[in-house]
């Protein structure tokens, strides 16, 4: 409870209890946590968490999870880890699959060397900000091994490396891992869910749909059924980031990153090379912002896989604070 005798606060700063500003509308007691407002002479709320019903097991008159050491809620209306890492939680029954491709280079003297790129991953849970669940597919370690080889195929050399190259192949993020998890793991929208429904709740959950100047990723929709591999049409067959210079990055299945490009060359990427005039008759192009990362606070994760800042938690532990 404040106590105005024992306060030593400048009276023109305008920030009071967790950092929130005062709103002096409503009394020299009030402040507001931008969901609701808190009165900390009385230690209550004016109102219940507007996402109470994402919590049963709390009071809607609860705040930070009723645990203001362990969490933090920056805008009041969902926990963050203030760490920053994606979380990914994986199902009791889910299991560790392999995957590896295979490409050959020609050599000035002749000589091929043959890549064999192999990993580990497994099929995960990551959450949107309004704690959906959305299934991605996380590599957790790989080998690279290279052969030499004369024209008949006679192995001359070999090497291996205990990582995943990726500079010529990439196996590790597809274009909505790039585009939605900084490249950090596979969102295949065919494979996972129905159709681009995936990318679809993650578009609805965390993105605004703005011009294409204003934008910082871009979807492209097919016009009809197979288009890109499109089950119907609507689907999401593939995005991009949009970098501050105006360029785009992009990949396309197991193609390497590509950075700098143009609109039509991102596009191009799924649309094989078709002309952006091409393009805006049969499909359509959607560009969108972010509205800003949420995470849930639990500080004991797990680093997961080979790239940085994606740790492993248990369902369990996130589902509790997510009231599912």
């Amino acid at each position: 409870m404040a106590m105005k005798e024992r306060s030593f606060q400048n009276e023109e700063y305008r920030f009071g209890f967790n950092g929130m500003e005062n709103d002096t509308d409503f009394g020299s007691e009030i402040t507001d946590h931008g969901a609701r407002l808190y009165n900390k002479a009385i230690v209550r709320w004016f109102a219940c968490d507007p996402l109470e019903s994402k919590y049963p097991s709390f009071s809607g008159y609860v705040g930070i999870g009723n645990s203001p050491i362990n969490f933090t809620d920056i805008d009041g209306k969902i926990l963050r880890d203030k760490n920053g890492n994606i979380i990914v939680t994986f199902a009791k029954d889910s299991k560790e699959k392999k995957y590896e491709t295979k490409y050959q280079i020609k050599n000035p003297d002749g000589t091929f060397t043959v890549t064999l790129i192999e990993i580990k991953f497994q099929t995960g849970t990551i959450y949107t900000n309004n704690g959906r669940g959305l299934k991605a597919d996380i590599t957790l370690s790989g080998t690279t091994t290279k052969y030499v080889t004369d024209k008949d195929g006679n192995v001359l050399s070999k090497s291996t490396k205990n990582e995943v190259e990726r500079s010529q192949r990439d196996i590790v993020s597809d274009c909505h891992g790039l585009t939605f998890t900084n490249d950090k793991m596979w969102i295949d929208n065919y494979a996972v869910d129905d159709g681009s429904k995936t990318i679809d709740l993650l578009l609805e959950d965390e993105y605004t749909p703005v011009s294409a100047s204003e934008g910082e990723i871009v979807i492209f929709r097919a016009a009809k059924a197979g288009d890109g591999g499109a089950k119907k049409k609507g689907d999401i067959i593939h995005s991009s980031r949009r970098n501050t210079d105006g360029s785009y990055t992009s990949n396309a299945g197991e193609d390497c990153t590509k950075n700098c490009l143009s609109l039509e060359g991102a596009a191009g990427e799924a649309f094989g090379g078709s002309t952006m005039t091409d393009i805006s008759k049969s499909g359509t192009v959607q560009h969108y912002k972010h509205k800003g990362d949420k995470f849930i606070n639990l500080s004991k994760g797990t680093p997961l896989g080979i790239t940085e800042n994606v740790k492993q938690y248990s369902e369990e532990d996130v589902k509790k604070i997510l009231g599912q």
